[in-house]
């Protein structure tokens, strides 16, 4: 048999030589390695919703020991300032009102008091104040009532110039002969309020609540606006002229 032909089994079993022929080779390429995913990494990847709120239910429970904490110490501190308050005022009262130096000793306490305590607080000093029948003792100028609720309150006399009342509300008081003069009022509710004969030189009205009747009321009634800041934010005298400008178009 001619040595050409050794090697060929038909069409079944090319030879070595033909099996290369028009046949890239392949070769398989070593399989990348799999990288661990966070959620395989902590442990976390087969949670259900169920282990996710008891797990963030652990977590809350220190946080709100925490916060608890931290609320219940800082009423205890408010708690004792007040406390304290009461008492030193409760022994000036026993001294004699005329005296110049208990009138500062009573209004140096007071003011120091009203500048520690929040609004919930501020309003038992004005309570135990009205109670005692010390309004009027002893001015109340510098005083910081920002937010403080005296809706309703009578208020007639009382010095408050100087004061920050941002954003209290003094809606139907009455603050007949008030000194509010330089007082920050800016956002105050002062709605309804008494203003007659109240002295609101340079004091800031800025934003402050109060409809047109409220304002025609205080123009009218009021000691002196003089310098006073309106709740549009012009100066009286600039909106005093805006006004006749008005009425006479």
């Amino acid at each position: 048999m001619d040595s050409s032909v050794v090697g060929y089994d038909g069409a079944r079993n090319p030879n070595d030589g033909e099996r290369s022929v028009g046949r890239k080779t392949l070769s398989r390429k070593p399989a990348p390695k799999r990288r661990k995913t966070w959620s395989r990494w902590t442990g976390f990847g087969d949670k259900t919703l169920w282990d996710w709120i008891q797990f963030a239910a652990v977590l809350l429970i220190p946080l709100s020991i925490y916060l608890g904490g931290q609320s219940f110490e800082e009423q205890r501190s408010q708690d004792i300032t007040l406390e304290g308050y009461f008492d030193t005022m409760s022994t000036l009262m026993l001294e004699d009102h005329d005296d110049p130096e208990v009138k500062a000793a009573m209004q140096a306490r007071t003011l120091t008091a009203l500048a520690m305590l929040n609004e919930h607080e501020k309003l038992g000093v004005f309570t135990f104040l009205y109670e005692a029948n010390l309004f009027g003792t002893f001015p109340l100028h510098l005083a910081k009532l920002q937010g403080i609720d005296l809706s309703g309150w009578d208020l007639q006399g009382i010095d408050l110039s100087d004061s920050l009342l941002q954003g209290a509300d003094l809606s139907d008081s009455d603050l007949q002969g008030a000194d509010l003069s330089y007082a920050n009022l800016g956002g105050t509710d002062l709605s309804r309020a008494d203003l007659k004969g109240a002295n609101l030189k340079n004091a800031n009205l800025r934003d402050a609540k109060m409809d047109e009747d409220d304002i025609n009321d205080m123009v009218r009634e009021a000691k002196t606006l003089e310098g006073t800041t309106m709740p549009n934010g012009q100066k009286y005298e600039d909106w005093i002229k805006d006004r006749e400008h008005r009425k006479q178009n």
